[in-house]
């Protein structure tokens, strides 16, 4: 900062910081004082920066152009992002740009600004790529996303053509905007559409009066939004919606699949079929999103589409997004043995942009698989797994997406096919099915947050406990690296919408919405029912946490804030924020903490640093015995957060914590608890 230079980005991969384009004199001081320091007694931080050079091109490069680099004659088309700058800065770059791109034969056909993003699409040749790749203000040159959607198969089906349409919900039901390639009229999703819009491409690939699903794969997506996932063709009038479909079209049907224009930066329809929709459907908060770039695989930075779906969640707390994993494509798994390559993914096997995004849920595939002791909920040979962005858990959750037999949609081509339904295969058909639990939730929980919508939905996934192959033989509650890889495969497992929306006797969640400053702890005790603990039995305790915290695309963290828990056991309320309080008047008081309260720490799997980071998180207990709890005290959780990059301390995080407890003893359980927590968190410092 004494040089006059700014840091706007790091890149950890990359062994250091990137600062932004800076004026020679600011430069020149630099160098100096990196020379003073070598003579120096003492060291500082700066003596850790061994040089200062300019980012080389090939630094710049993304996967697919590394892959295919231009050819030496002719234009095509690449995705230039700019590194956000201020805006008079920017400003004054891009009509330096525009002017380089002119002189050069080029064309900028769109671009794209928001608060922490700037990209552009542009047609090219090579030397004039090659003289943009040099300048200090690129951030990153690829080629533009190849969308990873097949378009409709031929696949059989079934269903009485002339079944009477299944009629309109509600008018009061939440509604889920499918992002896709538009959807058809079909007698079963007619009544349910609450509009359509389409959003415009450079090339008329999408033009604005066209809003049909020419490539037969956004009617399919919006029909399991609207139902969920159906075993086998219903009889007629036994399909009732509970949901309103809003389509907005962004792809096009061409040479069989849907495909992004060639020239629109499909980010841009993105952001805009978001801001229409908020501005147009005030019950639509839930955005399915069944694409993905299949070139651009999560890496150590996160990936362009995913920068943007954080982005709008950020810019509309009330949103949530559901975003399929990816398919990884049939000519990959050629030669490889099912399901090790799952259990030990290569690096082309994880979840592609934008599943990596960390405020929106990712969905991966599963599906019915024949076993001499029956049907297994087995991964998908095609389904994309974690980890996500910094090893961050990702997937979150799996739903059925088929396979070989594949899972019943609706047949956009019903009229000249004679059949209502198809079978299809794919995560694009899972993200879907876990879009419509979360709009069923969203309207039996009015005002809850989006936080709460998805603790909600992730505390009801269950990983299957039989499972093929060597993923069978993991064990989710042993060693880390099993844990780990489960949770790449499974994410939390399959959700269950019965589950999210109630509590049972034998079965009890407590849930709790709000907001946490930083460097803060909110404890809440848990008043456990003797009974709980003398009954014979199998019973278990979950805590799950959800939180979206800030993001900032050009930090090295690019997760502002951190959360986490621990659950305590055999002590008091007051006990346990007496050692936090104390804790946070000294240094290391996490390992203090620990020290104090290592024997009333309960053991929740997975722990704390496979799930550091994540902004879904989900850990348990189980005891199949007599388990060494004192019904005395209560259990107290500590729910704490912690800043990163974040400067703001007076920023208020808002999350939801569910705590669920179980017991399969034929215990009332719910009768036990009910009405025994206290309605309010006890708040303290949290020791950093």
């Amino acid at each position: 900062a004494g040089a006059g230079i700014k840091t706007v980005a790091s890149a950890p991969a990359r062994g250091g910081y990137w600062p932004a384009p800076t004026d020679g004199p600011g430069l020149a001081r630099l160098c100096i004082k990196l020379d003073e320091r070598a003579t120096a007694e003492k060291a500082g931080l700066v003596d850790q920066s061994r040089a200062v050079r300019e980012v080389p091109p090939r630094e710049k490069i993304g996967a697919s152009l590394s892959r295919r680099p231009l050819p030496e004659r002719g234009r095509e088309y690449v995705d230039v992002e700019i590194w956000r700058m201020e805006d008079e800065r920017l400003s004054g770059f891009m009509g330096g740009m525009q002017a380089v791109v002119r002189e050069g034969g080029g064309r900028i056909t769109d671009q794209l600004k928001t608060g922490g993003y700037c990209a552009l699409r542009l047609h090219c040749t090579r030397p004039l790529f090659e003289k943009i790749a040099q300048m200090r203000e690129v951030a990153r040159i690829d080629r533009p996303p190849r969308a990873a959607v097949k378009a409709h198969s031929d696949g059989g089906g079934g269903g009485d053509p002339g079944v009477a349409p299944a009629g309109s919900p509600d008018p009061g039901m939440q509604g889920v905007l499918v992002v896709d390639s538009g959807v058809n009229n079909h007698p079963l999703l007619e009544g349910a559409i609450g509009g359509r819009t389409a959003h415009l491409s450079a090339s008329g690939g999408v033009a604005a009066d066209w809003d049909d699903d020419d490539a037969g794969h956004g009617t399919s997506v919006a029909g399991r939004a609207l139902y969920g996932h159906i075993e086998a063709p219903p009889a007629p009038g036994t399909l009732l919606p509970q949901v309103w479909i809003y389509s907005a079209k962004v792809m096009y049907g061409y040479h069989g699949y849907a495909v992004f224009d060639e020239e629109t930066l499909v980010e841009n329809q993105l952001r805009d079929a978001v801001e229409e929709a908020v501005q147009r459907h005030k019950n639509c908060r839930i955005v399915n999103v069944s694409f993905g770039n299949l070139d651009a695989v999560a890496e150590v930075d996160q990936l362009p589409i995913a920068k943007i779906v954080d982005g709008l969640s950020e810019a509309h707390p009330e949103l949530l997004f559901v975003i399929s994993a990816g398919n990884i494509p049939d000519q990959d798994l050629e030669g490889l043995e099912y399901p090790e390559y799952l259990a030990e993914p290569l690096a082309e096997h994880r979840l592609i942009d934008p599943a990596t995004a960390v405020r929106a849920l990712s969905v991966g595939s599963i599906h019915r698989m024949p076993s001499d002791r029956g049907p297994v909920d087995a991964p998908s040979r095609f389904t994309r797994v974690g980890p996500g962005l910094y090893n961050t858990i990702k997937p979150e959750l799996v739903e059925y997406g088929g396979d070989g037999d594949g899972v019943l949609v609706v047949n956009p081509r019903w009229r000249s096919e004679g059949r209502l339904f198809k079978y299809e295969s794919g995560t694009s058909y899972s993200a879907p099915v876990v879009s419509h639990m979360l709009a069923v939730l969203s309207g039996a929980f009015a005002g809850a947050s989006s936080a709460l919508l998805k603790a909600l939905i992730v505390s009801s996934a269950a990983v299957p406990e039989r499972r093929p192959g060597s993923l069978g033989s993991l064990d989710g509650r042993g060693g880390a690296g099993d844990a780990a890889s489960l949770l790449a495969v499974y994410g939390y497992g399959k959700p269950s919408l019965d589950h999210a929306l109630y509590s049972d006797y034998d079965r009890v969640l407590l849930k709790h919405e709000g907001a946490i400053k930083m460097g803060r702890v909110h404890f809440f005790p848990l008043a456990l029912p003797p009974e709980f603990v003398s009954e014979k039995g199998s019973r278990s305790i979950e805590v799950t946490l959800a939180f979206d915290p800030p993001i900032n695309a050009n930090s090295q963290d690019y997760i502002g804030v951190a959360m986490d828990y621990r659950l305590y056991k055999n002590a008091s309320a007051d006990r346990i924020m007496g050692v936090y309080a104390d804790a946070s008047k000294g240094a290391g008081s996490d390992e203090s903490v620990g020290g104090v309260l290592g024997k009333n720490k309960v053991k929740l799997l997975p722990g704390s640093r496979i799930r550091d980071g994540s902004t879904h998180q989900k850990s348990s207990v189980v005891y199949r015995a007599r388990p060494s709890i004192d019904p005395q005290h209560p259990l107290v959780l500590a729910v704490s957060c912690r800043k990163r990059w974040l400067k703001d301390d007076l920023h208020a995080q808002k999350y939801a914590v569910i705590v669920r407890v179980t017991h399969d003893s034929g215990l009332d359980l719910y009768g036990l608890i009910k009405g025994r927590m206290p309605a309010a968190p006890s708040t303290g410092r949290v020791p950093v």
